[in-house]
């Protein structure tokens, strides 16, 4: 990640603003407080309700315009009746934004701010930083599962000689490793069936032990996607299409040793650790971190994964057992944040950055 030149140029970002952060705390919050002032202003919610009443007939107008066929007086009068209510229109959108102090000094936060990024340079690193984004996501689009197939790559070749060596010996092949690495799993039909998640790769170990029975509604899945890869159709690239008859691929039991969740963005981060943790509440049990309630489909019908007593997975033309405990060993971060509590949290925290620069203001 630290060679990945998009990555880089967001963190040059976030650099530039460490070194003034000052500065640009000061003119956020000038902002801020100037965005606020104008939510509980009359004057600026008229002149908002004009601004959007010259936008929707600067609308009306540019469709009338590009009217070419059945051009008739009729239609020629309506245009030019509709120009003259725009210019009206954007006339008193003027006058009530001309009139709205609480507007004015909004602007002039703005612009303030945008003169300071200007001068240390931060606009100039985010057009780099947009510029490497949009490109590494047009690289991901045209080179499909790209993305995945590097986080899958990494996986197998850095993460698994590393539990390999741990366990202190080598297999000879990778068929002989107790190790696999299994691929979005998910909600989808082949899947586990989660409702909010999914998770880039799982490493998971194959137990000796068999797997408890399956479900009547996965048996019934897997037969029709048994049938369905016999005969060549959707599903041959799950189940192996070269047997002569539908058959029951193998089922293993296994424990999940690491969850892998990847993101091309860093900005990404945060708010997928906080989901992520709640995907962990839901597979550990531990309810303090998720709502049960939005965790609810046709297999989990009580929103608890351990209420299920065997999920499957399937991939290569096996079925991964999952059961309450291969996720035993998981826990959360002790830093995570309990479901509903992040906004006090958040608010908590800038109270808290506030006091400690005004702090430090009154020493200097």
């Amino acid at each position: 990640m630290a060679n990945d030149s998009a990555y880089r140029a967001a963190c040059r970002c976030r650099d530039i603003q460490r070194e003034h952060w000052a500065e640009v705390t000061a003119v956020r919050e000038k902002k801020a407080a100037c965005h606020r002032a104008c939510e509980a202003s009359a004057e600026y919610a008229e002149a908002e309700r004009l601004r959007r009443l010259a936008e929707g007939k600067a609308k009306e107008v540019d469709g009338r315009r590009m009217m070419k066929k059945g051009e008739t007086e009729a239609l020629m009068a309506a245009l030019a009746a509709a120009e003259a209510q725009l210019a009206d229109m954007v006339l008193a959108s003027e006058e009530a934004d001309a009139a709205c102090e609480d507007l004015a000094r909004l602007r002039e936060a703005e612009a303030e701010a945008e003169a300071l990024y200007e001068r240390i340079g931060l606009n100039d690193a985010k057009e780099v930083a947009a510029k490497e984004r949009s490109t590494v996501g047009y690289r991901s689009h045209k080179s499909g599962m790209s993305f995945e197939e590097t986080t899958e790559w990494y996986v197998r070749e850095r993460l698994l000689p590393e539990l390999e060596a741990a366990r202190g010996s080598e297999p000879a092949t990778a068929a002989d490793s107790p190790y696999r690495v299994l691929t979005n799993v998910a909600g989808g039909r082949h899947s586990i069936g989660i409702a909010k998640a999914e998770f880039d790769a799982v490493l998971v170990e194959v137990l000796p032990d068999a797997p408890p029975d399956a479900s009547p509604q996965d048996k019934a899945s897997r037969k029709v996607a048994n049938l369905k890869a016999a005969k060549g159709g959707k599903g041959a690239s799950k189940v192996d299409a070269g047997e002569p008859s539908p058959s029951s691929p193998p089922r293993v039991l296994v424990n999940a040793v690491a969850v892998i969740e990847a993101k091309s963005n860093p900005n990404d981060l945060g708010k997928s650790f906080m989901g992520f943790q709640q995907s962990l509440g839901f597979l550990t049990g531990e309810e303090g971190c998720y709502d049960p309630a939005d965790w609810k489909t046709k297999r989990f019908r009580t929103g608890r994964f351990a209420d299920v007593a065997v999920s499957e997975h399937l991939e290569d033309g096996v079925i991964y057992c999952f059961t309450p405990e291969s996720f035993a060993s998981f826990k959360r971060e002790p830093c995570a944040v309990p479901v509903g509590s992040m906004p006090q949290v958040v608010a908590q925290e800038v109270e808290a950055a506030q006091a400690a620069q005004a702090a430090q203001a009154a020493q200097a």
